[in-house]
């Protein structure tokens, strides 16, 4: 029996265990769906053998990668800026991170490794792949299928936009990253995209709609990227490019306005959103926000631009007067352009820290886009 013929029997055999998870409520959980891989990855090694070798084009796939994974993140972060954002649900505890992230990342890599194999041991043929991105979405929709009630609208659209065709967009990508590059390619894409979300607490805010617009978007873009590179000859001497220092000045730079704008570290920027300080900042300015912990806070005086929660609202205004009261401190504040002083008055809870720097205008395409959605 030739090779493409055992993949195929392979492949068969799967689809029918995935179809009949369709019929069979909770068939496969998360370690379930691990042994379910597994098994399949054994059969394949011991019927067609396993190849991991590298790709010629690895290093010019994987800089395109991550430059797309670069830009999704930047733009998707700064939306957030006037989407608002929402906590994720998992725990940062390192007990929480090991149980969620191991799992994971053992499915991705077991999962990208068995297309790899279809892939490379058939010679790309077109039956074989075109039956991979069917099988892998198939998995996918019968695992997030009982998650939905398929009787509500809601939930109908929720399930076909964010499961199966998010799932359509991501198993096409990972096919071209593994006929283009290699495997280690699709597995850095999925550990990168996919692991975020338990290692970082806030996320963008988007509803269903746009999230199932990214998960289609930023798997289209970087498919077409890829396909379009130049393929790579082995004996061909590497040479420096300029393009180089451009991509690493751009990733590096992506990377610190991702940073700045998460609210993770000390510094963090906010949009301006009125003139209630046009003498010192005005609408559509950004500001840089040195945060400050319960030290710092003492260190607080009069005519400091403090930034704080009010009302489910950041807002940047200068502190006016400072109380005591019962060896607590409140902040009165005044916008330096309103005749009167703010009403009510901020604890050291509610502060988030004060203005450091100001960057004129950079912030006013988020000011439209939140007005034009208003």
């Amino acid at each position: 029996m030739s090779a493409n013929k055992k993949i195929l029997f392979i492949q068969l055999f799967m689809l029918i265990v995935v179809v009949f998870n369709f019929f069979v409520p909770f068939l496969f959980d998360h370690y379930k769906f691990l042994i379910f891989l597994l098994l399949f990855l054994l059969i394949g090694y011991f019927f067609i053998g396993i190849d991991l070798s590298k790709s010629a084009n690895e290093t010019d796939v994987f800089k395109k990668t991550l430059f797309y994974i670069l830009i999704y993140f930047l733009v998707s972060y700064l939306s957030g800026l006037f989407i608002g954002y929402a906590r994720t649900i998992y725990s940062l505890t390192f007990v929480n991170l090991v149980k969620n992230i191991m799992p994971t990342m053992t499915i991705i890599f077991v999962c990208e490794t068995l297309r790899y194999q279809f892939i490379r041991k058939s010679d790309n043929n077109k039956l074989i792949t075109i039956f991979s991105i069917i099988i892998f979405v198939a998995l996918e929709s019968a695992i997030g299928f009982y998650n939905y009630n398929l009787t509500i609208k809601d939930d109908i659209y929720d399930f076909i936009a964010l499961i199966v065709i998010g799932s359509l967009a991501k198993n096409i990508l990972m096919t071209v990253l593994e006929i283009k590059g290699d495997f280690y390619n699709a597995i850095a894409y999925r550990f990168i995209i996919e692991l975020y979300i338990y290692v970082i607490p806030i996320v963008p805010d988007f509803n269903p709609y746009v999230r199932s617009v990214l998960l289609v978007l930023l798997p289209a873009f970087l498919s077409i990227s890829i396909i379009n590179l130049r393929e790579r000859k082995i004996d061909k001497p590497k040479k420096k490019e300029k393009g180089n220092i451009v991509f690493y000045t751009v990733a590096t730079f992506l990377i610190l306005l991702i940073c700045l704008n998460s609210g993770l570290f000390k510094f963090q920027t906010l949009v301006i959103g009125s003139n209630s300080m046009k003498d010192y900042m005005k609408k559509g300015d950004v500001i840089i926000v040195k945060k400050l912990n319960d030290k710092e806070k003492a260190n607080l005086k009069v005519g400091d631009i403090l930034v704080f929660n009010y009302d489910n609202r950041v807002i940047a205004h200068r502190i006016y007067k400072i109380l005591e009261r019962n060896n607590t401190r409140y902040y009165v504040t005044k916008g330096d352009s309103n005749s009167q002083a703010d009403s009510g008055s901020i604890d050291n809870k509610s502060v988030i820290g004060i203005s450091k720097y100001r960057i004129k205008n950079i912030g006013l395409p988020s000011i439209w886009l939140n007005e034009l959605f208003d």
